[in-house]
């Protein structure tokens, strides 16, 4: 029995986004979900890809004034897919990312306080 340790809500995101880590040129993937903490990506089959602790770059163009530009770091790499935390991300990124899972979740409150515990955890 596997124990789900995720302790923020994910949606589902259907978009690419440009992931770069290290000396590496860009690898367009796919967002599979997405949370205040994480994000689910696939599309790696075939290409070269980041380890597990190591840190990265994530692009996620919403809409062409929309940007969430985030730093990484990788949790696994398996099966082509990859799960990473995020470890910064700028104000305006995190408050695209905050509307877009409110929406998402259709419950602004409930995001409201996975941030609260996000900001006062990391104080």
């Amino acid at each position: 029995m596997s124990e789900d340790r995720r302790q923020f809500q994910r949606v589902h995101f259907d978009g690419q986004a440009k992931l770069q880590w290290d000396n590496h040129s860009p690898v367009t993937v796919q967002v599979e979900n997405l949370s205040l903490k994480g994000v689910l990506l696939s599309g790696l089959e075939g290409k070269s890809t980041p380890e597990a602790g190591q840190q990265a770059r994530l692009e996620i163009s919403l809409s062409p004034d929309a940007l969430v530009d985030m730093a990484l770091e990788i949790a696994f790499v398996a099966n082509g897919r990859l799960g990473a935390s995020w470890v910064e991300i700028d104000i305006d990124g995190m408050t695209h990312l905050r509307r877009l899972i409110a929406l998402n979740l259709g419950d602004a409150e409930q995001v409201d306080e996975e941030l609260f515990e996000i900001l006062h955890r990391e104080v």
